[in-house]
């Protein structure tokens, strides 16, 4: 859980520099913020290896682990995104309905196709659905990257290595 914390206050803090910079909607910053969420899952592994499972982790327990971190990390950053866009700039969804009608004519799509869309997603952009779609995104995003970290970093003690001492004991 601290690990999640502390991902899910450095997602914050990042999204916070990048709202404040004005660089927080449709650019390629944004993918820095799975550059977070690796080392964050990647940390928070660590951590469980090393200090809970004294130096030891399967392959399952830290792909849990990470999925944990990432799951506590996306529910602490739904949160500052609810109180960012209900209470201290509401323009925020105007202006992400606005950017994702710009995308759908650049795409080829008639005024009308736009206009179509909108009112068909228009009831999905709260701030509550948004910040739900931010825990479920965050954390799926943090399974798949959880299943490939954990091949790396887990460590299997070895059984042997207790067993050859007592063997030796009995020749």
């Amino acid at each position: 859980m601290t690990s999640g914390a502390i991902l899910g206050s450095g997602m914050i803090i990042f999204s916070f520099i990048l709202y404040i910079a004005g660089l927080n909607e449709g650019t390629s910053l944004n993918m820095l913020s799975y550059v977070i969420l690796i080392g964050g899952i990647m940390y928070g592994i660590k951590q469980v290896r090393d200090k809970i499972q004294n130096g030891f982790i399967s392959y399952g327990r830290a792909v849990g682990s990470g999925t944990l971190v990432a799951l506590f990390a996306s529910i602490i950053l739904a949160f500052y995104m609810f109180i960012l866009m209900k209470y201290v700039d509401n323009s925020m969804i105007a202006k992400s309905i606005e950017l994702t009608q710009q995308k759908w004519s650049e795409g080829g799509m008639t005024d009308d196709q736009v206009e179509s869309m909108t009112k068909m997603v228009e009831p999905f952009i709260t701030p509550g659905f948004m910040a739900f779609g931010t825990v479920f995104s965050i954390t799926f995003v943090g399974v798949i990257i959880s299943l490939i970290v954990a091949a790396f970093m887990k460590k299997e003690p070895n059984i042997f290595a207790n067993n050859t001492s007592s063997l030796d004991s009995t020749i």
